[in-house]
């Protein structure tokens, strides 16, 4: 007797294959969903895991260092690194698992400082400048490392808060001075209490403006430069933002360009920190370029 037409479409052999298949498929499906929640929670600890932990951390990007640090350490300082590898790999986890790194612009802020960071290390693969590279590199920027003017100088304050007469103190003292003058060291003592130094060595218009006030620091550098004031002799009354002051300047080293052979050391970090800032916005820049950018914003 032949099976009903209404059931034989279960023994068939293409909807076996099918069924079967289908089983396999979501045995797969399956097993391959547990592999990836398994390599989810696995954490690799490599040479190279370990080496690019050391460099975010120091925040240096030299590969060859740190393995060579690596190679060198002790059980122990080794075994905490990895510890300290593996707890904020752990925690990192767990913060995306958590959504933590959307809709946060710190996170952000660090993802892309971490990119920045790695773009900035392509200069490493960069062979390092020649002589006449950093000479060229000198010498278009000379200005730029134009040693300041210098003065060593000691000064006797009146204080125009204490005295109603400050200006005419210095011009007395001034005229005492020239009849009986004072070497450096023996002016310590005289006149009123100044809020910083009374002695000043070696130091540049910036630093005597910022105690003295602009408008006399300008007085001072531009008039002993131009040699309307006198080394080695005291002069003034100068006003400052606190009062009146006498001068006794005994060294003054005009600005100057120095020789390339005097900065050579700083000029090649220069150029080292130049190469690595145009290298890092290249790649920046083709990284930008494989995105279509809408402008929608209309001021």
């Amino acid at each position: 007797m032949s099976a009903n037409p209404k059931t034989r479409w279960w023994r068939e052999p293409l909807l076996h294959f099918l069924l079967i298949g289908g089983l396999f498929f979501a045995l797969y499906s399956w097993l391959d969903a547990r592999s990836g929640e398994q390599l989810e929670q696995q954490i690799v600890v490599d040479e190279a895991a370990l080496v690019s932990f050391m460099q975010f951390r120091a925040k240096q990007f030299d590969p060859p260092r740190f393995r060579a640090e690596l190679a060198a350490m002790a059980a122990q300082p080794r075994q905490t690194l990895i510890d300290e590898y593996i707890r904020e790999e752990v925690l990192y986890r767990e913060a995306l698992k958590l959504g933590m790194d959307r809709e946060d612009y710190i996170i952000r802020r660090r993802m892309v400082q971490k990119l920045e960071f790695i773009t900035r290390g392509l200069s490493e693969f960069e062979q390092s400048p020649s002589e006449q590279q950093l000479q060229t590199f000198f010498q278009q920027r000379q200005q730029q490392y134009r040693q300041p003017a210098e003065l060593t100088l000691t000064h006797i304050f009146f204080d125009r808060e204490r005295h109603g007469d400050a200006r005419q103190m210095a011009q007395r003292e001034l005229a005492q001075l020239e009849l009986q003058p004072l070497d450096f060291a023996a002016a310590l003592g005289r006149g009123d209490y100044f809020p910083f130094h009374k002695n000043y060595i070696e130091k540049s218009q910036q630093v005597i403006a910022s105690h003295f006030g602009s408008a006399a620091a300008s007085r001072l550098f531009e008039g002993l430069a131009g040699q309307q004031l006198p080394l080695q002799q005291w002069f003034g009354p100068i006003e400052s933002a606190y009062g009146w002051h006498l001068f006794l300047v005994s060294h003054f080293q005009p600005s100057q360009l120095p020789a390339f052979a005097e900065v050579a050391a700083q000029v090649a970090s220069d150029m080292r920190r130049e190469q690595e800032s145009e290298l890092q916005q290249r790649a920046i820049d083709a990284i930008i370029q494989q995105y279509a950018i809408d402008y929608r914003y209309a001021p």
